[in-house]
Order: C-alpha cells, then sequence, then structure tokens
C-alpha cells in the first residue's frame, strides 16, 4: 500500500490519477479507491464532522471488527444487490 501511496503524492490532476488507476491490477485500485474515500471523509467539512472515526479496513482495530462480526478477509469482486 505505500507504494501505492507514494506514487499519489506524485499525482497533480485528475487526468494523471486516471491513467494510473488504469495500470493497476483490481486490489491496488480497491486500496486506492478505499485510500482516497477515507481522505475525502477526513477532509471535507461535510463529512469530518459527522463520523467519530474513519478506518481503512485493516486499520479497524479488532475489538471493533468482532463487534461488527467483520469478517477477517474481505471478498473482493462479489456483486451487491
Amino acid at each position: 500500500m505505500s507504494v501505492l501511496l507514494n506514487k499519489l503524492s506524485e499525482i497533480n490532476s485528475w487526468s494523471d490519477f486516471f491513467s494510473y488507476a488504469h495500470s493497476l491490477k483490481d486490489k491496488e485500485n480497491d486500496d486506492v479507491f478505499e485510500y482516497l474515500t477515507k481522505q475525502e471523509l477526513i477532509t471535507k467539512p461535510e463529512y469530518s464532522s459527522k463520523p467519530k472515526n474513519v478506518w481503512l479496513y485493516n486499520e479497524i482495530p479488532g475489538d471493533i471488527r468482532n463487534k461488527l462480526d467483520l469478517p477477517g478477509l474481505l471478498l473482493r469482486n462479489f456483486d451487491v444487490p
């Protein structure tokens, strides 16, 4: 993930971002989307005042993961009804 984040710091436009995103594998694309979503939620005033905590999936504390009955491994590439 850190390699992806380092690359994101070099991107200066949406055009550059989309070109980069198209070159990624599915898992890497998922990670970038998750990271950008987190950044949106913690930096935009209309969102940042609402959630108490925002975590990437792999950052969710074990006790919270257990309380929410989240799987240890998230299944990827499935259809949501």
